[in-house]
């Protein structure tokens, strides 16, 4: 059945890096919609009291989502980049690889330094909801 005959693996292969960064973008951009509600003045002492322990939550299990979503994202790049580098650099499309790899490696690198703020200085919730 992966002989090509009724599935290409190679063509799931150089789809998965979009479908994975796509799952990560949706990801974000629903908790940015959420969150963005508990930005309005009239929700702020709700916000107060339910957001601590929704950011408690997100870190302990949300985090995961993300990093796997990021792990596939790069391990198949980096596969695609491995196993079909003549195709790519033939459709041009090595160069978009490349750049991509160093803006997530760059991101990468900064993503710890915030959370690592956030969990230790505590600035409180007021100060996310004057943002």
């Amino acid at each position: 059945m992966a002989s090509g005959l009724f599935f290409d693996p190679l063509k799931l292969l150089r789809v998965a890096p979009l479908l994975t960064t796509t799952s990560a973008l949706l990801y974000a951009w629903d908790e940015h919609w959420y969150l963005s509600g508990f930005l309005r003045s009239e929700h702020k002492s709700e916000t107060e009291t339910i957001l601590p322990s929704y950011f408690r939550r997100f870190f302990e299990q949300g985090v995961f989502i993300i990093a796997g979503l990021n792990t596939l994202t790069v391990s198949t790049s980096v596969a695609n980049l491995l196993i079909d580098r003549p195709v790519l650099d033939r459709l041009r499309s090595s160069r978009w690889n490349d750049l991509v790899h160093y803006l997530r490696h760059n991101h990468q690198i900064y993503k710890p330094n915030f959370v690592f703020k956030q969990n230790n200085q505590d600035p409180g919730l007021g100060s996310w909801c004057m943002l």
